[in-house]
């Protein structure tokens, strides 16, 4: 189902978004300092599940954990804000906390659902107290 699909996508965006900065500048060395420049396949799968599941957790307050014994790496997903956008669209702020390797990184990243309902990156999300609407609590 393309629901299912989606969420890998946003992780492929949080890939994207420092792969193109990355190439922007014309090096990738920089991401040796990184978390993610120490990631191996089974660790891009372990975030992507947890991206997963954050996305499909209604609750403003999601988080996954996740971490592989094998590398040790490990990091976490959480839900900062749920929230609709002026044009209706429901979004979220996800954290994405990593550690690998002995370096650690936290970035942030707004999502929104486009009209087919899939997760896309929304770019920044509204300021604090200002074009938003809290999303209504489902029943589970």
């Amino acid at each position: 189902m393309c629901a299912r699909r989606t969420p890998g996508r946003i992780a492929l965006v949080i890939w994207g978004g420092w792969t193109v900065a990355a190439f922007g500048q014309g090096n990738l060395g920089f991401l040796g300092d990184t978390p993610i420049g120490h990631f191996s396949n089974d660790d891009w799968q372990l975030l992507r599940k947890a991206v997963t599941e954050v996305l499909n957790d209604s609750s403003a307050t999601a988080t996954q954990s996740w971490k592989n014994d094998v590398s040790g790496h490990s990091g976490e997903v959480r839900t900062l804000k749920v929230y609709r956008s002026d044009d209706g669209r429901d979004c979220k702020l996800l954290r994405v906390d990593n550690l690998a390797s002995g370096y650690s990184g936290s970035t942030q990243y707004n999502v929104c659902r486009d009209e087919k309902g899939s997760w896309r990156d929304a770019g920044r999300p509204p300021p604090a107290g200002r074009n938003e609407t809290p999303l209504p609590q489902r029943s589970v």
